[in-house]
C-alpha cells in the first residue's frame, strides 16, 4: 500500500486540525467544539474555590493553599491514557522553576483517581499538585464538561475540556486559555508570559538576530523548553528592538510606504496561525491630514505553530533531528527626520524535535516515548468503575473503540504511517 492509499485509510482518524490520533475524530472525547464555547469563570471573576485530594494523599484547599499567590490551574483530561496530557503535565513540571521565579502556584486538576496521579508523579517527577476530581464535580461547577462524551462511553464520561486558568493575588480570574483542538495546549512558557506581562525569552531557545544600529530584529523558537512536541504548540516570536526616536508601520500606509509584515513557513506538518501583534500607537505627518499606526521601543509579534504526525514522527526514525523554520520580515523604520529604505529580512531556525510523552493502550506511535506508569491497570479499574452506569451500552462502545483502535494509526501500519 502506497502512502497516499495509507493517508487516505486514516482520513476518519485525522481532525480538520491534523491531529492523527488512534481513534477516529467522530469519537467524543477528540470531537471539536463550535467556536466560542463555553470556558468556564469569566476574566474579572473569583475563581471558585474546590479542595480535592492530591497525588501526594493531602486535601488541597485551593485558595488557602496558594496563600495569596498567584496560580496557574490546569485543566487536563487524563494521566492515565491521554498522551497529550501526559506530556503537557512532563512539559509543566521542567518549567517550574519558572513558575517559581515568577512567583506562580501551580495546579492541575482532571477526573482520575488519586492512586492514578500519585503513580504518574512518581514514575515522572512531578512536584506540583495533582488534583483528582473523581466524579467530576469541580469540572461541573466551572461548566467545563465535555458534553460530546456519553454515559456509555467508558471510561471518559466526565473529562472536561483542556484549558488554563491564570489568577492574581486575589484570586480574580486575569487570563484563560482554552483551545477548540483538544491536542492543542498553551505552552507553559505562555503561561507565564501571560501572568508577568510579557514575553520572557529564554536562552535555550533557538534563537537569530538581523538589522542594524538602530532596528535589531530577533526571531525565536518560544514554548516547549526550545523544543518542538506533537502536543505542545508553541510560537516563532518576532521582537523589534528600536533605537529612540524610530518607529515602524502596522496596516494601512499611505503609497510608497511599507507596512510590517511577518510570514512563517516550513516543511509539510508545520501548522502556522495568524500574526498576533500588539496594539500600535498613532503618528501624526506634519502637514498632511493623516494618522498612521505605529510601533516604538520594543515590539514582540507572535505567530503561534504547531506540528502533526508528518513532523512529530521523525523523532522515532532520526537522532536529533529538528525543524528549518523560515521567517520573512518586511518592515520600514523612520524617525522625525528621515524614512529608511524598506527592508525585507529572511531569518531561519532550525528547532530540535522532542517525542512526546505515550502510553501503550492503543499500540505504539511513532515519536512517543511510552510512559512507565501502569497504564493499562489503572484503565481496568477505571473501566470497572464505570461499568455499573451503563453495562450493556459500554460494552458495546468498549468493543467498538478496540476495533477502531486495531484498524488505525496505532494497529496494523501505524508505524509506517507515522514515519512517512
Amino acid at each position: 500500500m502506497s502512502t497516499s492509499e495509507r493517508e487516505r485509510d486514516f482520513d476518519d482518524y485525522r481532525d480538520e486540525f491534523g491531529v492523527l490520533a488512534p481513534i477516529p475524530a467522530s469519537h467524543g472525547q477528540r470531537r471539536i467544539p463550535d467556536e466560542g464555547f463555553d470556558t468556564g469563570p469569566s476574566i474579572g471573576e473569583r475563581l471558585p474555590d474546590f479542595a480535592l485530594r492530591s497525588s501526594s494523599g493531602e486535601v488541597v484547599d485551593f485558595h488557602a493553599d496558594r496563600a495569596g499567590q498567584k496560580a496557574a490551574v490546569v485543566f487536563f483530561r487524563s494521566a492515565v491514557w491521554c498522551p497529550i496530557c501526559m506530556t503537557q503535565l512532563v512539559d509543566l513540571q521542567e518549567a517550574m522553576p519558572k513558575f517559581r521565579a515568577a512567583g506562580i502556584r501551580l495546579y492541575a486538576v482532571s477526573y482520575d483517581e488519586p492512586e492514578a496521579l500519585a503513580d504518574f508523579a512518581r514514575h515522572h517527577g512531578i512536584e506540583f499538585p495533582l488534583l483528582a476530581d473523581v466524579g467530576s464535580r469541580v469540572i461541573d461547577r466551572f461548566g467545563i464538561r465535555n458534553h460530546f462524551v456519553t454515559v456509555d462511553q467508558i471510561p471518559y464520561y466526565g473529562i472536561p475540556f483542556p484549558g488554563t486558568y491564570l489568577v492574581d493575588e486575589a484570586g480574580l480570574v486575569t487570563q484563560k486559555f482554552f483551545q477548540r483542538s483538544f491536542a492543542q495546549r498553551e505552552s507553559a512558557e505562555a503561561v507565564i508570559d501571560g501572568a508577568v506581562g510579557e514575553i520572557l525569552l529564554g536562552q535555550q531557545e533557538p534563537m537569530t538576530e538581523a538589522g542594524g544600529e538602530h532596528i535589531r530584529v530577533t526571531a525565536a523558537y518560544h514554548g516547549g523548553g526550545g523544543k518542538l512536541k506533537f502536543a505542545a504548540p508553541g510560537q516563532v516570536v518576532v521582537r523589534f528592538d528600536l533605537a529612540p526616536g524610530v518607529h515602524i508601520y502596522g496596516d494601512p500606509v499611505p503609497t510608497g510606504m511599507v507596512a510590517t509584515q511577518i510570514r512563517v513557513s516550513g516543511p509539510p506538518g508545520l501548522h502556522v496561525g495568524e500574526t498576533v501583534s500588539p496594539p500600535t500607537g498613532e503618528l501624526r505627518l506634519p502637514g498632511v491630514d493623516a494618522v498612521l499606526p505605529v510601533w516604538e521601543g520594543r515590539v514582540d509579534f507572535v505567530v503561534p505553530v504547531h506540528v502533526d504526525d508528518r513532523i512529530a514522527s521523525l523523532t522515532d526514525a532520526l537522532s536529533g533531528a529538528d525543524v528549518p523554520i523560515e521567517i520573512r520580515v518586511d518592515y520600514q523604520g523612520c524617525d522625525d527626520k528621515t524614512c529608511r529604505i524598506p527592508q525585507s529580512e529572511t531569518l531561519s531556525l532550525r528547532v530540535p524535535l522532542a517525542p512526546h510523552v505515550g502510553n501503550a493502550l492503543a499500540g505504539d506511535l511513532a515519536g512517543t516515548t511510552g510512559t512507565t506508569m501502569r497504564s493499562r491497570w489503572f484503565m481496568l479499574r477505571m473501566i470497572a468503575r464505570s461499568w455499573v452506569r451503563s453495562p450493556v451500552r459500554g460494552l458495546r462502545y468498549l468493543l467498538g473503540l478496540w476495533m477502531d483502535a486495531r484498524r488505525g494509526p496505532a494497529g496494523r501500519g501505524g508505524r509506517s504511517v507515522g514515519a512517512r
